[in-house]
This record gives C-alpha cells, sequence and structure tokens, in this order.
C-alpha cells in the first residue's frame, strides 16, 4: 500500500500542471465589454471594470434602456469601485465613505398642467406634504414634520420628524427623521432623507436625490449622514462621473 501514495501524489501535480497549462494555452480572462443603453434621450456607455456592479437593459423599438443600474466611489478620495471591491461596497451600512448611485430616466405625464410637472419633477409634492397632516410619512395622520427656522450644509431647509416617541426610537419608526431640501432654482430638485440605523447606531444613513429637469434624469445617492455636509460636491461629482459615461 505505501507504494501507491507516490503514484496517486505524481497523479495529483500532473493534474494539477495540466490545468495551470490548460489556463495558460487559454490566456487572459477578456474584460467585460460596456454596457450601453438609453436613459430617455441620454446614451450612456457604463465601464464594468471601474464603476458598474450591477446594468440591465431592455430593448423597447429597437432602442436598448437601462432599466436599473448600481455603481458608486468613495468620498472624498473619488476612488471608483472596483470588481474585487464589490463585497464590501455592498456590506458597507454605517459610518462608511462609500458612496452608492443609481441613475434612472423619468418622463413627466405629457398632459399634465406645468404646476403638475413641475411638482413631479422637482419633489415638491414630498416638500408640500410633509407638514400636512394626512399626508406625511408618519405613523398616525395627525402628526406633521416639525419645519426647521434654521438654514444647514449650505442653505438646505429641513424638516424634522417629532422628537417624541415613537419617532425617536428606529425600532419602531424606520421613516426618515430629518429631510433636507434645496429651492434655490424655484423649485426642490435636491431632496435628502435622513433616517436613523436600524441597529441603534450613531449617526444616521441618508438617501440624496437630484432631479436634472433638463435631462430628466433622477441620480440617487446614498451615504453616511458624517458626509451630509459635502452634500453638494457629493451630487457634483456623481453627476460629473456619470457624464464621463456618455
Amino acid at each position: 500500500m505505501k507504494e501507491i501514495y507516490p503514484v496517486l501524489a505524481t497523479c495529483a501535480l500532473a493534474a494539477v500542471l495540466a490545468a495551470v497549462l490548460a489556463l495558460m494555452l487559454r490566456g487572459p480572462k477578456a474584460p467585460a465589454p460596456p454596457l450601453d443603453g438609453y436613459l430617455n434621450g441620454v446614451h450612456v456607455v457604463f465601464p464594468p471594470e471601474r464603476y458598474t456592479f450591477l446594468a440591465t437593459t431592455r430593448m423597447v423599438a429597437g432602442r436598448r434602456f437601462i432599466t436599473d443600474n448600481l455603481w458608486g466611489f468613495r468620498y472624498p478620495s473619488m476612488v471608483p469601485m472596483l470588481p474585487r471591491e464589490r463585497a464590501d461596497f455592498l456590506r458597507a451600512y454605517a459610518h462608511t465613505d462609500w458612496i452608492k448611485v443609481a441613475v434612472l430616466g423619468y418622463t413627466p405625464a405629457v398632459d399634465a398642467d406645468l404646476a403638475t410637472r413641475a411638482a413631479r419633477t422637482c419633489m415638491n409634492y414630498t416638500i408640500a406634504h410633509a407638514d400636512q397632516p394626512g399626508h406625511a410619512m408618519l405613523l398616525t395622520d395627525k402628526d406633521v414634520f416639525e419645519r426647521d427656522p434654521q438654514r444647514h450644509f449650505g442653505g438646505l431647509h429641513r424638516f424634522n420628524a417629532p422628537s417624541r416617541p415613537p419617532y425617536n426610537d428606529a425600532r419602531t419608526y424606520g421613516g426618515p427623521v430629518s429631510m433636507y431640501w434645496d429651492d434655490s432654482s424655484g423649485a426642490a430638485c435636491t431632496l435628502i432623507q435622513c433616517s436613523a440605523y436600524a441597529r441603534q447606531l450613531k449617526g444616521q444613513h441618508c438617501d440624496h436625490t437630484y432631479q436634472d429637469r433638463v435631462r430628466h434624469l433622477e441620480f440617487s445617492m446614498d451615504y453616511d449622514s458624517a458626509l451630509l455636509p459635502h452634500w453638494r460636491d457629493i451630487q457634483n461629482q456623481t453627476v460629473a462621473i456619470f457624464d464621463s459615461f456618455r
């Protein structure tokens, strides 16, 4: 029996060497091709080896439309997400420097009046209803968000959820604790909603939406509330990176 083990070891080594040789002959793995498509009328070419974790498309009338995408970068280093970092990118939860981005196309209803189209385009609906009983995103139809008279982070308005139970406990209330918006353009085209972490961690998770009214694009950026003071730079950098895909 002892004589069998060297033979088995030799066979195993030969099998490994054969597999390595086969890989060498096959050559390096070809990089994934760029994924291209349209978001409304904007043609985009996502670079999968640098930014894109997820991108799905659908053919409509002979034209490929991007129906979903997820990509991101670190802030402030601006280092893009690489394929080997996808697991870390997805696990990033609290106190992270990752900015998670998705860009969607939208088209206001053609039969809507200008006021309705503006509301749908620039988030006025959310803001206008935040302090109206029965419309706010709270646990009862009688409670409303409270307007903060101060400006924050370079001029943002702010609404706060009531500072009392059950809204100050993330285990019973999972909605936004604070909502920030910028209406300097005449409409609330930037809306940031921040919610407490469910695990009772310090800080909040912020969902930042920016609507490009000209191109009818909606940019969604998720990040930790520690980055809120840099919201404008994050927004500008996100749009600049997206424009580099065109």
